[in-house]
């Protein structure tokens, strides 16, 4: 799994410590002193060559059919300068497609929000599909959702559908959906 700062890592489930529990408290500095800050984390050596070529050394060494990178956003921000982003990406979306796995790639922009504001990206171009996850909020709590947008042929999917975070996972809750308006 790819993080914000651009290495190869697994994902380990931790036990979930219970806050009431705790006696005694510190500042969070005190906590994971550790912890290096965002601007050291910059790699000058790490360019968009080197994330690919990781990633196809991986996949041939490991055989690796489904892969799930996580973040798009943070590979664009991080990587990058402003003017060589879009092309990165284009490239880097070829690259994948050309790999003939399968891939999710997680990208979180704050324009989905603001349908006024939403613009077209590279990502919306060279996507095969679109999972958009929703959250709203209900008279007892938050609820969550989850649409799926499907590309090329495939007809546009307007539902919501309800979703909650179980010890299983992201789980789908059932086939009906609320529009989204409602």
């Amino acid at each position: 799994m790819l993080d914000a700062t651009l290495e190869m890592k697994s994902y380990e489930r931790t036990p979930v410590r219970d806050v009431s529990i705790q006696r005694k408290s510190e500042a969070f500095g005190g906590v994971f002193p550790e912890i290096a800050r965002s601007a050291d984390l910059r790699n000058p050596e790490l360019t968009a060559n080197a994330v690919q070529e990781m990633i196809k050394n991986e996949i041939l060494k490991n055989k690796i059919m489904r892969i799930v990178i996580d973040s798009g956003t943070s590979m664009r921000y991080f990587l990058m300068t402003n003017g060589d982003r879009n092309h990165f990406m284009q490239s880097f979306f070829r690259f994948l497609g050309d790999l003939g796995i399968t891939t999710l790639v997680t990208i979180q922009d704050s324009h989905y929000y603001d349908p006024t504001h939403r613009s077209c990206g590279v990502e919306d171009i060279m996507a095969r599909g679109i999972i958009r996850q929703y959250r709203w909020l209900q008279s007892n709590g938050f609820r969550l959702g989850i649409a799926i947008e499907k590309f090329r042929g495939s007809k546009h999917d307007t539902k919501i559908r309800r979703a909650k975070i179980t010890h299983l996972g992201f789980q789908v809750l059932d086939g009906q959906g609320r529009r989204r308006g409602n």
